[in-house]
């Protein structure tokens, strides 16, 4: 299976609906996170707090999009300390889980959660699909950097990028992955602040590209 064909069997077994509702998910639930954690916190409060309120509140939308969309959205615990939900094909055989990562596409941190996955689901991923067998697929979120403090400050609501990303089995490398604020940028710029003009979103679009920063 080449990286178009995994493309594409992902695309048919999540759908493209809920795939546009995970780029939204990314920009709704850090715009909610930052209003939210500025208004309750001092500012080291809520630079701490923010990506937490942000998880949870991805989290909760990509559950009620999956519901929508026909998909399970399944509660793991992978540590002691905190929970995630896969989203799983009908099927069962593409499974989506949310990771933020410093950098547009960055490699996520590895939990034992997501190592595990990779190990079980990409052992064919470039052979025949084996029954039994599953697809793994990150949606990964990174920070908004803004090029002035001013930037930061009026535009760090903003995810500073979103990607699908198919890990290796070693979760040290990625063998697919796709930009969506580039793929779908008409549903980006519906996001984009009422000050910025063609040229500021198309650099926004350009920064959030893998390898920007």
């Amino acid at each position: 299976m080449n990286a178009n064909e995994l493309e594409r069997l992902t695309f048919e077994h999540i759908g493209e609906p809920f795939i546009k509702a995970a780029l939204r998910s990314s920009f709704e639930s850090r715009r909610e996170a930052w209003e939210t954690c500025n208004a309750r916190f001092a500012k080291p409060e809520a630079a701490n707090v923010r990506p937490w309120y942000a998880r949870g509140v991805q989290e909760t939308i990509l559950t009620g999009a999956a519901e929508r969309f026909g998909l399970d959205a399944i509660p793991e615990k992978p540590s002691r300390f905190w929970t995630h939900r896969e989203i799983k094909s009908k099927s069962g055989l593409v499974v989506l889980t949310a990771a933020t990562t410093p950098e547009p596409c960055g490699l996520v941190a590895k939990a034992d959660y997501r190592l595990g996955l990779a190990e079980d689901s990409q052992q064919s991923l470039f052979g025949e699909i084996e029954l039994g067998s599953q697809v793994y697929v990150l949606l990964l979120t990174s920070p908004y950097r803004g090029t002035t403090p001013e930037d930061h400050r009026d535009n760090g609501y903003l995810p500073g990028s979103v990607y699908l990303a198919w890990p290796s089995r070693d979760c040290r490398s990625y063998v697919h992955e796709i930009n969506l604020i580039e793929r779908y940028s008409d549903i980006a710029r519906g996001y984009a602040p009422n000050a910025w003009n063609e040229a500021a979103f198309l650099k926004y679009v350009a920064q959030a590209r893998r390898m920007a920063f």
